[in-house]
């Protein structure tokens, strides 16, 4: 009698991306509040400067000044984004264990850096001044936070090769 063997492949968690996500986005905005905060010395820089994105450069012409509907707005974006990221990061790593996924998410964030602040410049000229240790330090730890929470969080499912779940 043959035995025969299904392969198996894993499924992405996307709860534990989401969470991970949130989790990576909420320490990061505040480490983005304090960076801004060392760099132009106002903490709602950060804010404005992720607002900017949607409203344009005008938004930066009082950077010290709070506003709330900016405040709202760079949140809402910045969680968004690190959500979406966060996700990207589990579909890449979500195989691995936890060394590879936070090098791994590490890795993506870096290139989010560089998407950002050298692509997006482009289009958004006022994000040249920007390029700093400080926001590439960011970007680096919110991927390897993101990846490391990820494969922590993770409940690992796996189906038949062929199947055609996420």
């Amino acid at each position: 009698m043959k035995s025969v063997r299904k392969r198996m492949r894993q499924l992405v968690d996307w709860i534990a991306a989401f969470w991970a996500g949130m989790i990576s986005g909420v320490v990061t905005f505040m480490l983005c509040l304090l960076f801004s905060g060392i760099l132009v010395k106002s903490p709602w820089f950060y804010i404005r400067l992720v607002s900017s994105l949607i409203f344009g450069s005008r938004v930066l012409l009082t950077p010290a000044a709070f506003d709330f509907g900016y405040l709202l707005t760079g949140l809402a974006l910045h969680m968004i984004l690190a959500v979406l990221i966060a996700m990207l990061i589990a579909i890449i790593v979500h195989k691995y264990g936890i060394l590879i996924s936070v090098v791994g998410g590490a890795l993506i964030g870096l290139a989010f850096y560089a998407i950002g602040f050298y692509s997006f410049s482009h289009f958004y000229p006022w994000l040249i001044p920007f390029r700093s240790s400080l926001f590439m330090l960011e970007f680096i730890l919110f991927g390897a936070l993101a990846g490391g929470l990820y494969e922590l969080m993770e409940v690992e499912v796996f189906v038949p090769e062929g199947s055609h779940q996420l």
